[in-house]
């Protein structure tokens, strides 16, 4: 969990950078790890309230 959000955050750091400096292609890279560090994330974040909710 902590490896993707780190992912999210590097991602979006980086590609405003890449942005701001006129490179599209490594920002639209970097845009990618950001979006699939932030799915990892919400769905690490969907199954822990799913098994709390879960009754056995």
């Amino acid at each position: 969990m902590t490896i993707a959000f780190s992912f999210t955050v590097a991602g979006l750091t980086r590609f405003a950078e890449a942005r701001r400096n006129g490179h599209g292609v490594a920002a639209g890279g970097w845009a990618i790890l950001a979006l699939i560090g932030l799915a990892v994330v919400a769905a690490a974040i969907v199954l822990g309230i799913v098994v709390m909710t879960t009754k056995t």
